[in-house]
């Protein structure tokens, strides 16, 4: 066997490939629909890539690959450089078994990391992140680990760890010795050994490139760790669990009960290994028989956002039994495009379908939605496992721009659900298109106009109007499943109220029909806009 051969014999045999713990804590992300989504993955590499043979590219390699070890990220897709000063970096590395990190995410959220590794394998072993701003925290343990959102009182929970690695660090940086031998100028590094840092610190500069990303590390020349990680440029961010590290520490002591964690009283609990058992039960899904793959994808895509849209929540469970409902799902007002199925690198669950989504606030959302392939007694068929990430806003709506809506100051939530909707339903039978798009801005005066001027049947009278109502359903945040009573006075948050009403047309017919008021604050002023109607077929309209 040649050298060559020999190399690619021995990187063949580096296992990085997605745990079933790790697809668990995708899964849990995704169907979790929090207030702030957190996206931790694993790239699995493939094949190698072979840098420049230089002693500093050596070196800054192996502080890349320390790190992706600590946060089972691989920094350098598909690349594994040659180490330099190699053995100083193996051995210190066998002297860590805690570390710290004060990170930021790719929404530039800051976020804090405790880790303990592995005496004998250096994996790590438990992780504490702690997102405090949005108070979200997520415990990893090799039992069971948790993701704990306080603001919702929300947990979910599942088997095995969150956070994980299939392989010791001395392992990987065998194979690196090993990958040295050979070139492949993809991979560029620029190192300055004298850098001087703001605080008159010395460190090791190191810049590395590949077309993909581009990373900037700090390195202590006498330790030989990593002190700082920024990533400059990253083609695809989803599935990224960092952005930027700007303070490790290693060896430092932990609290004995740093990853306990225990349910607090009341919190509602979502137990992932339910929804895995729920995602292989041949009851649930669509037949892929007869069908090619980017055909079923579409198509279940379809149904499934359709009948959310109908309100259809059984035959939207049907297909996606862990998601069955958004908890906006009774804003959406179309389905604009289905997009084509792709491979999300670190979702090792299934591929992505991208959706875009058109809401009655005039607003324009992109959903990707996981669809997972089975083959159960021979049948295959696919399933929406659920969301991978929160929904991309392409087009903002109307309903922030503080010029619309009416203003609401010193009413009750209540009260300010009657005004708005009376209001709207007498410039409606006056036909003031200007002031209708105001109230109800998606659309605007011309579109108002054009829409309504050939209409034969047209509201002429205001017959009644209800009391505002609290829908499940029609909600901008986390409900409390076991409050039945709010009075009058407080906040609806987090539903929006709807609004029944019944009006005479001119053709004689008598309508009733409900109204979904959105109420918000923008530089402290409270007003009302109208969103749309609200339609569900457990309160259908007559």
């Amino acid at each position: 066997m040649t050298d060559a051969e020999n190399i690619e014999k021995k990187i063949e045999q580096i296992n990085l490939k997605s745990t079933p713990a790790m697809r668990n804590r995708i899964l849990s992300e995704a169907t979790a629909a929090m207030e702030e989504t957190i996206n931790a993955s694993a790239e699995t590499p493939g094949v190698w890539r072979i840098i420049m043979r230089s002693k500093m590219s050596k070196f800054v390699a192996a502080a890349v690959l320390i790190v992706s070890v600590l946060i089972s990220i691989t920094l350098l897709d598909k690349t594994v450089p040659a180490a330099y000063a190699f053995d100083q970096t193996v051995a210190a590395m066998k002297k860590t078994f805690t570390v710290y990190m004060g990170c930021r995410d790719f929404y530039d959220k800051e976020y804090e990391m405790w880790i303990q590794l592995d005496p004998k394998t250096g994996i790590p072993e438990y992780c504490r992140a702690y997102w405090p701003k949005s108070k979200i925290l997520n415990i990893s343990t090799p039992v069971k680990s948790y993701q704990y959102s306080e603001n919702h009182n929300y947990v979910q929970v599942n088997s095995g760890k969150l956070y994980n690695i299939g392989v010791a660090p001395a392992k990987i940086f065998e194979q690196l010795v090993m990958g040295e031998k050979s070139k492949h100028p993809d991979f560029k590094v620029q190192i300055d050994e004298d850098y001087i840092s703001e605080t008159g610190q010395k460190f090791i500069h190191a810049i590395s490139e590949t077309p993909y990303q581009t990373w900037e590390l700090l390195i202590d020349p006498e330790t030989k760790l990593p002190v700082e990680i920024h990533c400059l440029k990253k083609a695809n961010k989803m599935g990224a669990f960092f952005k930027d590290i700007d303070k490790i520490e290693f060896n430092v002591e932990l609290p004995e009960d740093i990853f306990d964690f225990e349910i607090p009283e009341g919190a509602r609990v979502t137990d992932h290994d339910h929804n895995n058992r729920m995602l292989s039960n041949p009851q649930y899904g669509m037949s892929m028989k007869g069908m090619p793959e980017e055909q079923a994808y579409t198509k279940i895509s379809r149904d499934y956002f359709n009948a959310l849209i109908e309100g259809d929540y059984d035959t939207a469970r049907m297909i996606s039994p862990v998601c069955s409902k958004l908890g906006d799902c009774s804003l959406l007002a179309k389905l604009v495009e289905v997009g084509t199925p792709y491979i999300e690198p670190g979702c090792g669950i299934g591929k992505l379908v991208p959706c875009k989504l058109r809401y009655k606030d005039g607003s324009l959302k992109r959903w990707n939605l996981i669809i997972k392939s089975r083959n159960i007694s021979g049948e295959s068929s696919i399933i929406i496992a659920g969301y991978y990430s929160s929904p991309t806003v392409i087009l903002p709506a109307a309903v922030h721009d503080p010029d619309n809506g009416l203003d609401v100051g010193g009413l009750t939530d209540r009260q300010a659900a009657i005004e708005v909707t009376t209001k709207y339903w007498k410039t409606f039978i006056d036909g003031d298109w200007e002031t209708l798009a105001r109230l109800r801005p998606a659309l605007n005066a011309a579109q108002w106009e054009s829409k309504y001027k050939d209409i034969k049947s047209k509201p002429t009278e205001i017959l009644e109007i209800g009391q505002p109502l609290r829908r499940d359903n029609c909600t901008v945040g986390q409900i409390d499943p076991d409050r039945t009573e709010y009075s009058d006075e407080e906040p609806w948050y987090p539903y929006m109220p709807v609004v029944p009403v019944k009006i005479k047309y001119s053709d004689g017919q008598v309508k009733n029909l409900s109204m979904v008021i959105k109420i918000r604050t923008i530089d402290g002023k409270k007003s009302c806009v109208i969103l749309g109607r609200y339609i569900d077929k457990k309160h259908p309209e007559k």
